[in-house]
């Protein structure tokens, strides 16, 4: 008889909007749900973050992550993930060492390189920075990183400090939502030092050729273990008893139609 594997299950949430009701009530859903996944055990909860997007309600993750850890106890609380491209790396810093500060050991950092949105609210985001339509996530990652790691003594952000500086930047993983994306990230994560990969698809081949990148640039690394893989799922997977997460799956359900 083989080994029995565990194998620990998150969700990462959109927070989508059911037809027919306010858009603000997919907030509750969340919070909802939550304290639902937290009660069977799972380990993480995931908040996206999208622009203008009529069907789902996850503009402000950060605010969303800071509702949802004090609406639980034990489960990790995380982005997946905050767009940098969107954010000044110095505000993405402070905001997760407060949310550290304020729930020790529980929350996580994803970041992506996508917008999360179409280029004219790409645009309306980022306007007073650059232009939308560059690539500016290895300057802000590499950035971010350096409000814990330090900047050279040449650089002018050399003075400045992520407060509160007295906790670490909760731990930062890198998604990559399709098959490009999937590569960089585990390339820039591997030059990084980060470590941390996470494909998110609902293409599996797509998720296969990520990880195959990602064994490739570690050297002699078949089984990487420090690479969390998300699959889309379209129907719930797993039977539940209880009435709050029956009833918020049902209408996460009429909201994907």
């Amino acid at each position: 008889m083989g080994m029995k594997t565990t194998v620990p299950l998150s969700v990462l949430d959109l927070s989508p909007i059911p037809s027919g009701r306010p858009a603000s009530s997919a907030l509750h859903d969340t919070v909802a749900l939550a304290r639902a996944a937290e009660s069977f055990g799972y380990q993480r909860y995931w908040l996206a973050e999208h622009h203008n997007i009529g069907s789902v309600a996850s503009s402000a993750p950060m605010v969303m992550i800071a509702t949802v850890a004090a609406a639980t106890s034990t489960i990790r609380v995380g982005s997946g993930g905050i767009m940098l491209p969107n954010h000044a790396p110095l505000a993405v810093a402070e905001s997760f060492r407060v949310l550290e500060g304020l729930h020790p050991g529980r929350i996580d950092l994803g970041v992506g390189r996508a917008p999360g949105t179409d280029q004219l609210t790409a645009y309306a985001l980022r306007r007073n920075r650059v232009d939308a339509g560059g690539d500016e996530f290895p300057q802000q990652f590499s950035e971010l990183l350096a409000y814990v790691d330090g900047f050279p003594d040449d650089h002018p952000f050399k003075p400045l400090r992520a407060i509160p500086d007295d906790v670490p930047l909760p731990p930062l993983w890198i998604l990559g939502s399709s098959l490009y994306g999937g590569h960089a990230a585990a390339a820039f994560a591997y030059a990084t030092g980060v470590g941390h990969v996470l494909p998110v698809t609902a293409i599996p081949l797509h998720a296969l050729a990520t990880l195959v990148a990602y064994s490739r640039v570690h050297t002699g690394v078949h089984y990487p273990g420090d690479v969390m893989v998300g699959a889309a799922v379209g129907t719930a997977v797993a039977q539940v008893t209880t009435a709050v997460l029956e009833r918020i799956l049902s209408r996460r359900q009429e909201a994907g139609r």
